[in-house]
């Protein structure tokens, strides 16, 4: 009979303890095993064996974890101390690292941070996600800005609510600004004062620190403050209850006090008042859809509701209320959390910021990094040979590529974690600053929430690996025997490596230079520009309060007294910025269609005081009493638009029973931003109607003239504070996006030519050493000192006119696409181009001469010695 089989050990725990063994040789310990296993079998039974064989298979498995990563820990100690030990030994070389990689990474943090804060905006609601606002679309209207409107006419948020079963809750806001407030005979102005319906508390995630949202606007005649407001006018104590009084709405009382509303919001409320003291002072008709009264209009959508089918259900709306007014216009959605970023539509609550920016911030920030990481991978191909004997003396006694790879990115981490310490004390330093000049409210608490800190922690070994990878695995792939001999060369790879390597960071370089220029050549092209109108010694006050306006008059007389007053003028808008616009029929038009024209109301003084020109007709006069009721100025676009090449008989019709004369026409000036081509303009005679009153003064005893204005001013109303600005601040205010991209170009070009030349300057040091004996040769032949430092420095030189040959094209594109923005624009000429290339060489040269003048004047003697 054929004997039975004898048991065998379960296969799970045989599998682990092969599994654990599978770096020995012959299995041992599973045989050794597998004989006890037979043992216990005959002699206890099968179930106590199994049982052995398991808590064996277990304890082997607790010991073999443990001298795992015990000896792992030791590994990684003696990779750091090596580590180092070797920074510490090429101290000129990890200094150049460190330096280049800490400004990069402080570069690329600080961005990173701004970017997450401008992609945070309005993300605080609980519901953003089904927060929209609805816009008004009217197509092909040709208007400043685009066809979109964010505001919508008043009746639309209780329709929302009444026929849309979609809609949760919509809220109709209005917003004014620098609203005067008095209390106890203390004025305060509120720049954000906004008017609410109280929906408000049920759409956005709104905090009320004292009071009960639920009530707290259901009276007309209360008013909520912000803990800021409430501090500033009655400091440290409890506003609930108190009298404001507002020159319009009369006696409001404090229901409550409103947390203030994080800065990362596309609108912050300093104080809110119920919308129904908005319709009861304008005596609105709330039932009316008919244009002259518009607000801002919010809705939060249902749990599941789909925005695309409310949007599509707007149709009807738009066609029932707007087409018998004889308006075309839709109405849309927009997510709340798109507006800061996305939105650039007329009448915007508040000025937002621009995805496009973001973008192009980031990137440049991760061009500085990746020229820092190169600056490392230049330097460590570099220093291969240096480090060939140690990779031949660690092969030879048992190391294994894998080992040396690790050992060479546990350096790059090191070193990176330095730089990364440095890097946040720089960003630490700098946030304060960088705060003030994008107007931000950014903080480092960012950095140490979980998420964050694990996404730093990523890019930290990310930037580590990526900057060392390449000479880890170059280094690493040594033949022990020619490393020992010291035969080892380079050969052509690494040299490849580094050419492109050193082009790609100066083309980087070179690209943001000449974007640097054309920025400030445009900024230079706009201040210098004929915009039609004079911008120099012209004081502007903003008449807020309604006794200034209604005592203009009087105190342009005042003014006009002064010896160092020339000119006083009021008018409701700037000349720089003027949006208003209405529609006119065109005389003669077929199909009836309407032209949009901008219009400003003036007085008599407007003209001459800005030194506008007039091509045709005359300017308003005091001598023509009809003027005051019957006469407008247009622009030559408009009067092209129109078709009016004489202005005989000519008159502007629009609503109303009103037709004005045309009495003269202006040569054309930028009555809005660069940015936008000259449209067709009117400005209306009205004396009465001005919100600004500008003072053209001699140019000397400034500040001698600007207390006269400001005692003449407080002569008539002194609860506004005294407010004046210079009109060529207000029109340089307009650019002000475009003057901080040019110093963001600026700043990231410092940083990208510094941490270039430092890889440079490392490069140039490191082949000066490689090649000392020879230098010393060519010395003692009679080399000349300009023979040597050329000798070190063609070679750069070479690569640094390749990189203005790649940078150019690409450069030229991404500008010219940014001049796009620009109705009025410089051209691309050669000259910046050849500018630019003059920065580089010359910088380069700085950096070249340093080392190779270093090494041309060193003892030859010294150098034959060398080794």
């Amino acid at each position: 009979m054929r004997s039975s089989p004898s048991p065998s050990p379960p296969k799970p725990a045989v599998w682990l303890v092969r599994h654990l063994e599978r770096y020995r040789a012959n299995h041992a310990m599973a045989d050794d095993m597998r004989e006890v296993f037979t043992r216990i079998c005959r002699e206890r039974g099968y179930i106590s064996a199994c049982v052995w064989y398991w808590m064996q298979s277990l304890d082997a498995i607790v010991k073999n974890t443990f001298h795992s990563w015990k000896w792992r820990f030791i590994m990684f100690k003696s990779y750091m101390k090596i580590a180092l030990r070797n920074i510490q030994g090429n101290k000129w070389y990890s200094l150049i690292n460190i330096s280049g990689l800490a400004l990069g990474l402080a570069c690329f943090i600080l961005v990173s941070l701004f970017v997450k804060y401008e992609l945070s905006y309005d993300k605080h609601h609980k519901h953003s996600n089904r927060i929209f606002r609805i816009i008004n679309y009217q197509p092909e209207k040709n208007y400043m800005n685009s066809d979109y409107f964010a505001w919508t006419q008043g009746p639309l948020a209780p329709t929302l609510i009444d026929r849309y079963p979609e809609v949760e809750s919509a809220v109709r806001i209005n917003r004014h600004h620098n609203q005067l407030i008095i209390q106890d005979e203390d004025s305060f102005l509120i720049n954000d004062f906004y008017f609410a319906d109280p929906e408000i508390f049920d759409i956005f995630t709104l905090e009320l620190l004292h009071g009960n949202a639920v009530s707290a606007l259901n009276n007309p005649d209360s008013i909520i403050i912000s803990d800021t407001t409430a501090r500033k006018i009655f400091g440290n104590k409890n506003p609930m209850g108190k009298i404001l009084k507002h020159d319009n709405l009369g006696d409001l009382v404090v229901t409550g006090v409103l947390q203030d509303m994080p800065k990362n919001s596309h609108f912050r409320m300093e104080s809110i008042v119920p919308f129904n003291k908005f319709i009861e002072i304008r005596e609105l008709n709330t039932d009316s859809w008919t244009p002259g009264w518009y607000c801002y209009t919010y809705c939060l959508l249902k749990e599941g509701a789909q925005p695309e089918v409310l949007e599509e259900k707007l149709v009807g709306l738009s066609e029932e209320v707007y087409k018998k007014n004889n308006i075309e216009s839709r109405l849309k959605l927009q997510p709340i959390e798109r507006i800061h970023l996305y939105s650039h539509i007329n009448g915007e609550i508040s000025d937002n910021g621009d995805i496009k920016n973001v973008i192009v911030f980031f990137s440049i920030a991760f061009l500085v990094l990746i020229i820092a990481c190169i600056n490392y991978m230049n330097l460590g191909t570099a220093q291969s040979a240096q480090r060939g004997r140690e990779v031949g003396v660690r092969k030879v006694v048992g190391a294994q590529q894998r080992q040396l790879v690790m050992q060479f990115l546990g350096e790059s981490i090191v070193l990176t974690f330095i730089a990364f310490i440095l890097a946040l004390a720089l960003v630490g330093i700098v946030l304060p600053a960088f705060n003030v000049f994008f107007e931000r409210d950014i903080n480092l608490n960012t950095l140490w929430c979980l998420k964050y800190s694990l996404l730093l922690l990523a890019f930290i070994l990310f930037t580590g690996i990526a900057s060392g990878s390449y000479p880890a695995f170059i280094i690493s792939s040594f033949k022990p025997i020619a490393s020992l001999r010291g035969t080892l060369r380079q050969g052509t790879k690494g040299f490849a490596l580094r050419s492109v390597l050193v082009v790609f960071q100066f083309s980087i370089s070179i690209i943001l230079i000449i974007s640097t220029l054309v920025v400030k050549s445009q900024l230079v092209f706009i201040e210098n520009k004929d915009v039609g109108f004079t911008k120099d010694r012209i004081v502007v006050l903003r008449l807020r309060d309604r006794e200034l306006r209604r005592n203009k008059e009087t105190i342009k007389t005042k003014l006009l007294n002064h010896p160092r007053v020339l000119s006083v003028a009021g008018s409701n808008y700037l000349p720089n910025n003027m949006t208003s616009f209405n529609r006119y029929p065109i005389p003669d038009s077929s199909d009836k269609s309407l032209l949009t024209i901008y219009t400003a109301y003036v007085d008599y003084d407007f003209i001459n005081l800005f030194n506008i020109q007039l091509t045709q007709g005359r300017n308003f006069s005091r001598d023509f009493v009809s003027d005051q009721e019957n006469a407008v100025l247009i622009n030559e676009s408009a009067a092209r638009a129109l078709g009016w090449n004489k202005l005989e008989g000519q008159r502007l019709k629009h609503r109303g029973e009103r037709y004005p004369e045309i009495v003269g026409v202006l040569k054309d000036f930028n009555f809005q931003s660069l940015h936008n081509e000259i449209s067709p303009l009117c400005l209306y005679l009205s004396p009465t109607t001005s919100f600004y009153l500008s003072v053209k003064i001699k140019g000397n005893e400034i500040s001698k003239t600007l207390k006269y204005i400001q005692g003449r001013i407080e002569a008539v109303s002194s609860d506004y504070p005294f407010e004046y600005q210079f009109f060529d601040d207000v029109f340089d205010q307009t650019y002000r996006n475009e003057q901080k991209l040019g110093s963001l170009f600026m700043t990231c070009a410092f940083l990208a030519v510094f941490i270039a030349c430092l890889g440079l300057l490392g490069l140039v040091a490191f082949t000066a050493e490689q090649r000392t004996k020879e230098i010393g040769i060519r010395k003692v032949l009679g080399a000349s000192t300009a023979n040597i430092i050329l000798l070190l420095s063609k070679q750069f030189l070479k690569w640094i006119i390749l990189a203005n040959i790649l940078s150019w094209p690409v450069a030229y594109y991404a500008m010219h696409r940014w001049l796009q923005n620009f109705a009025y624009r410089v051209n691309i000429g050669i000259g910046i181009f050849v500018a630019s290339t003059s920065i580089a060489f010359f910088i380069a040269l700085t950096t070249l001469s340093y080392q190779s003048v270093k090494a041309a004047t060193s003892n030859p003697v010294d150098a034959l010695r060398y080794e």
